[in-house]
């Protein structure tokens, strides 16, 4: 139980402090990752702890040792993240300049590229698909090919810098092709890019690309709606994710490589609870030495650098990157200050991302809150997620994916914010 109500405080304060401080429609990555905390933290912690209690690995000592971190952490997020709100200080003045500059765009300028963009990353996916031994949804072992691993590595390593592009393009693209539907004459180019990318994506098996980029742009266009319109949203998204989080048994099934699918699938989707434990019990089992920081900058060495975090944390519960049927697993701020400079790490960590968080929270509600519905589809779509999403690699690690991301849409957002100075 002490352990439950640490994982519940802590995830919980990341959840809705955002929303107890901004409680708005127009708030829509609340609503969006809401499903995710459910089912990964506020769900998952009772299926992993209680029911699955046998099957994990963890000690009493690491189960101990998360906690505290926990707990430790909810105290400095909460009460700096309230500090980065009311403060108003240069990471809001700087994060707002970003985005007026990009509130400049219109959503003809931005999206004039999509049919570009789109065709680029069919381009990438069927390159790829091509280079590869087999294309992950029809290979003998679908979740080693997702990650490149085993003995799809080799073919993998060839094509992986168009692969994840790709992958990358993807989310882009849809979102910059919604965007282009209501003032676009050709309709049916649009259906026919959508459905090409839709497909490339679910052979891919990364579901959160299959839905990823167009939820984004319903919420934003469903916020502008009435409650109700956007309440049936929600609650659709909701029912989509539990379905999302089980799709791999479910896609083993339709195949013939499973028997059934339980209701067990919808947490087995989304381990973290487990990952972040089993990860914790062998960190500190077997000794291992601080990181200093390297796991934050470690993503930007392609091919399973050492301190890549996927690397690092396969690498510790004595796997090998390349070799599995995993990315690597997903750690939170307290676990990877811990792991960094020990309970120093801990603090810092937490301190310094719920100050940014909070100060990007009130920037984002004072541009979006008054937006026109065209400002507001254009940086809530496009925009916001990939320079957030980049900010966020300060704390969290930078990464090669992200920082590709990030020059893509300061690029379409330079180009448009240029053509709508040009006239």
């Amino acid at each position: 139980m002490y352990l439950y109500i640490a994982i519940v405080l802590y995830f919980g304060s990341i959840c809705f402090l955002p929303w107890i401080l901004w409680p708005s429609r127009r708030n829509t990555a609340f609503f969006m990752q809401l499903p995710f905390y459910t089912l990964a933290y506020f769900g998952g912690a009772y299926y992993f702890l209680e029911i699955e209690k046998n099957k994990l690995y963890a000690s009493n000592e690491g189960l101990d040792l998360y906690a505290s971190l926990l707990l430790v952490s909810t105290c400095f997020f909460v009460v700096f993240y309230i500090v980065g709100y009311f403060h108003q200080g240069w990471v809001t003045r700087t994060f707002q300049g970003m985005l007026n500059y990009f509130k400049a765009c219109h959503i003809d300028a931005v999206t004039r590229f999509s049919y570009v963009v789109a065709l680029l990353t069919i381009l990438l996916f069927s390159i790829s698909f091509w280079g590869m031994d087999s294309i992950p949804a029809f290979a003998d072992n679908p979740l080693l090919a997702k990650f490149g691993g085993g003995e799809y590595n080799e073919s993998y390593r060839y094509v992986a810098v168009f692969y994840r592009s790709a992958l990358i393009l993807a989310t882009i693209s849809v979102i910059m092709l919604l965007l282009r539907w209501g003032i676009s004459r050709h309709k049916y180019i649009i259906i026919f890019l959508l459905l090409a990318l839709f497909l490339c994506m679910v052979l891919s098996l990364r579901r959160s690309l299959v839905f990823g980029g167009f939820f984004t742009v319903l919420f934003s266009y469903m916020a502008l709606q009435s409650k109700v319109r956007y309440g049936t949203v929600v609650l659709v998204y909701f029912l989509i994710f539990l379905l999302g989080s089980a799709s791999n048994d479910i896609f083993f099934y339709l195949i013939g490589l499973q028997d059934a699918v339980s209701w067990e699938a919808v947490f087995r989707g989304v381990p973290d609870i487990a990952d972040q434990v089993w990860f914790l019990t062998a960190w500190n089992d077997g000794h291992w030495d601080y990181t200093y920081g390297f796991t934050l900058i470690g993503g930007l060495v392609p091919f399973n650098f050492d301190y890549n975090m996927g690397a690092y944390t396969l690498k510790v519960i004595g796997s090998q990157a390349g070799e599995t049927a995993s990315g690597g697993f997903r750690l939170p701020l307290p676990i990877l200050g811990y792991i960094s400079f020990g309970w120093i790490g801990v603090v810092l960590f937490t301190a310094l991302s719920a100050y940014i968080e909070g100060s990007v929270l009130f920037a984002l509600k004072n541009s979006l809150q008054e937006a026109s519905p065209s400002d507001f589809m254009v940086l809530n779509t496009l925009f916001i997620p990939f320079v957030v999403s980049s900010l966020g690699t300060i704390i969290y690690g930078v990464t090669l994916d992200k920082v590709f991301a990030l020059c893509v849409v300061c690029l379409l957002g330079r180009l448009a914010c240029k053509k709508g100075i040009d006239g």
